[in-house]
């Protein structure tokens, strides 16, 4: 199965030629993916490409078992975001708690 904007995919977003992605064509790929799922107020910074980068890659290369995990757990995160930015602004305000529980929920 192709998964859209992975490098696997044919698409032609990565520059290594090894079926891997870095940090640098990490942003590429999760813009090609359409994992914001229309919502127009998907951007990252580059410190949170990088930051994702880190964590799911092994010797700064993301396979695509690991991008897979990365965008799945992207999308939900979107989803979840996107649920309480009832404004569609790309701003929204929540409790402390949810933060601190969403942390020992998805470990």
């Amino acid at each position: 199965m192709a998964y859209p904007g992975h490098p696997g995919a044919g698409g032609g977003y990565y520059a290594g030629g090894d079926g891997q992605i870095d940090a640098d064509e990490l942003q590429r790929c999760l813009t090609q993916s359409g994992i914001a799922g229309g919502y127009k107020r998907f951007r990252l910074s580059p410190q949170a490409v990088n930051s994702i980068a880190k964590r799911y890659s092994t010797n700064g290369k993301i396979t695509f078992d690991d991008y897979i995990a990365c965008c799945v757990k992207l999308r939900a995160l979107t989803d979840s975001f996107r649920r309480r930015d009832t404004a569609q602004q790309g701003v929204v305000n929540f409790p402390y708690d949810d933060v601190s529980l969403s942390k020992f929920v998805t470990e």
